[in-house]
């Protein structure tokens, strides 16, 4: 009888709304309200999480294998006592990126550290890979800029064809020359060598000899492709 009268004392929220709707006088045992409202709130329980559960995680078409292990891991903290090797097929079941499938069936891993160093590793191949296609058509459409620009230079009259190259502001300040740095870095397969001037060779300055170009014309500290080049290494 007390455990009767101290039931609805327990309730809240829905609970407190479904005991209000039996019937008066309906309650005989304490064990027959215990068993309707376990039917009528049972489906509510969170269930708990199996390996089961686990084996059912697939990274998504649309899904960066980092992003995948981070949902993995998350799914995986919420099953209790997971065996090793149980967690282990999951994750390596789970993943469908073709060149990570690719890798672990040519080279095999038998241990879950092993197999998050090579999805790891793959997952920062890709990230390398996203950001050189993200860079290349700007250094594409750079050089298109840069040719556009010589073009240009070559139909200045030569007095005033170099003029205006240390007009700029916005390249990075020195604190040597330009054919100092070039000397230095000859070797070293920083620098794209330019192509041949577009200028016929009657018409250039022969007292000014560049480096850079390896011919007359202008100075080697005021060439603008040397410049360019010097600030991309910068």
């Amino acid at each position: 009888m007390v455990s009767c009268l101290s039931f609805p004392t327990s309730l809240k929220g829905p609970a407190v709304l479904w005991f209000a709707k039996l019937k008066p006088n309906s309650i005989r045992s304490f064990t027959e309200p215990a068993k309707a409202f376990v039917s009528s709130f049972q489906s509510s329980v969170k269930q708990k999480k199996t390996a089961a559960n686990l084996l059912a995680v697939k990274q998504r078409p649309d899904e960066s294998i980092q992003d995948y292990i981070t949902r993995f891991n998350g799914k995986a903290l919420e099953i209790k006592d997971l065996d090793d090797v149980m967690s282990f097929n999951a994750l390596h079941n789970g993943v469908t990126n073709h060149d990570l499938v690719k890798s672990l069936a040519l080279e095999l891993v038998t241990i879950m550290s092993q197999l998050l160093d090579r999805c790891y590793q793959y997952a920062d191949m890709f990230d390398i890979m996203k950001a050189r296609r993200t860079t290349y058509p700007k250094v594409a459409e750079k050089m298109r800029t840069s040719e556009k620009e010589e073009k240009k230079d070559t139909k200045k009259p030569r007095s005033d064809q170099y003029s205006d190259r240390d007009q700029s502001s916005d390249y990075t300040p020195l604190n040597t020359t330009r054919t100092k740095i070039l000397m230095e870095v000859n070797d070293r397969g920083l620098l794209q060598w330019p192509r041949p001037m577009f200028s016929k060779p009657e018409e250039r300055n022969k007292k000014k000899y560049c480096k850079f170009h390896r011919d007359v014309g202008h100075d080697t500290e005021d060439c603008r492709q040397l410049k360019r080049e010097i600030e991309d290494v910068i």
